[in-house]
């Protein structure tokens, strides 16, 4: 969760009539919008409002799904070096894919996303393709 957007008040020296704070809350595996909704009900108190106006679903998958072990086995054949597994506090489109009954795994190459500035490792790109591919070879054998 993050305070993304902060709006109230006329000037330093009186106080605001209102303020509205945007927050951004993900959602974990295993929680719903309504949950956090609540969540942040019981933390704010009944003096604020809480307007929940969009939401995603959180994305899981298995360690030991088959496209899971396709891309692990890809990065080892093409990197030499066995890929690092972790979960990410963002939300990416593999959430819908996998809504959709579409085996998934998040997979990209080095960069700076989501900076003033995005950019990314063209070397890290090609070995991000090769790896995409021998992954796509390995699931669809």
């Amino acid at each position: 969760m993050h305070c993304a957007l902060i709006q109230g008040g006329t000037g330093l020296s009186t106080y605001a009539s209102q303020c509205t704070l945007k927050i951004e809350r993900r959602t974990l595996p295993g929680e719903t919008a309504s949950e956090v909704e609540r969540e942040l009900m019981d933390l704010i108190g009944k003096d604020a409002s809480v307007d929940c106006f969009f939401d995603r679903a959180p994305f899981t998958v298995d360690r030991n799904a088959p496209i899971v072990s396709c891309v692990r086995n890809a990065v080892a054949e093409v990197t030499g070096q066995e890929p690092v597994e972790a979960g990410v506090g963002y939300w990416m489109d593999a959430a819908i894919f996998a809504a959709a009954g579409i085996p998934t795994v998040n997979i990209d190459p080095g960069g700076g996303a989501h900076e003033a500035v995005e950019w990314v490792d063209l070397s890290s790109v090609e070995t991000c393709a090769k790896v995409l591919l021998n992954a796509a070879r390995r699931f669809c054998a």
